[in-house]
């Protein structure tokens, strides 16, 4: 009889497959702020840091498939300079190698914007503190409210609770769930002459970066009660107005002075 368990044991632990998972999930910066595209098709990787940054030292966090590892590891600084090849191990030793690459915006502030429902809201989001992402899909940083309140480029500012109730107002504005180059979004269109808007779903950091690709959170300027202020929130069953902490980290989607 133990003979006859003890080769069972074996043919159990022979036959249980190791896993083939071997995808980097998560690639971002904490200094500076910053979050990895991956295509997945590609096994590419894109980041977007400020202009200025120093890209000899950066360190990624990094998060892979349950049971495999990645090399380099994650928390070790690398020299960004070139492209560098990460390479993940499955727990059956399979590999697959992703090609990371960090490119410096231009933190462009000319952002003419576009007029909807009466506000002229900017076209990208806010990267580092006074300059906006290069393209209308990218996340650029998240900011506590008491950061985002002076984050936006010069003759541009945090939108009000009623300029963020213009914006969802379906009477005027069309709102859609959409994708602009792979990236989830809310597209938000001025029923009375066509122009819109993208907005990524960018996520929210809550101590921990989550919903990217699923929800958008953005900052208002409008306080709503202590210790918390207005937002826009968004995910694919529709936009709304609402209120969250000052400590939370969002982005920032800002409107003209003018």
């Amino acid at each position: 009889m133990i003979a006859y368990l003890v080769a069972t044991c074996m043919m159990f632990i022979a036959c249980k497959k190791e896993s083939t998972d071997k995808q980097i999930t998560s690639f971002s910066f904490a200094t500076p702020p910053a979050i990895g595209v991956i295509n997945e098709k590609a096994k590419s990787i894109a980041v977007q840091v400020p202009d200025g940054t120093d890209v000899t030292a950066l360190v990624p966090t990094i998060t892979v498939s349950e049971k495999a590892t990645v090399s380099p590891t994650s928390g070790v600084a690398q020299n960004f300079t070139n492209s560098v090849t990460y390479t993940v191990t499955a727990e059956n030793g399979n590999t697959q190698a992703y090609i990371v690459t960090v490119t410096k915006g231009n933190g462009s502030g000319n952002d003419k914007g576009v007029l909807i429902n009466g506000v002229r809201w900017a076209t990208c989001n806010v990267d580092t503190k006074g300059t906006f992402a290069t393209k209308p899909e990218n996340y650029g940083n998240y900011y506590t409210w008491t950061e985002a309140k002076n984050a936006c480029p010069n003759g541009w500012r945090l939108p009000t609770k009623a300029e963020i109730e213009s914006l969802v107002d379906k009477t005027y504005v069309t709102i859609e769930w959409t994708t602009l180059n792979d990236r989830n979004g809310m597209r938000f269109t001025d029923k009375a002459t066509d122009k819109h808007i993208f907005i990524p779903a960018a996520g929210w950091s809550d101590g921990t970066l989550g919903g990217v690709g699923e929800y958008g959170m953005y900052w208002g300027g409008t306080e709503y009660g202590s210790g918390t202020a207005y937002d826009m929130f968004f995910f694919s069953g529709g936009a709304y107005l609402a209120n969250s902490p000052y400590g939370y980290g969002m982005f920032i989607r800002c409107v003209s002075n003018n």
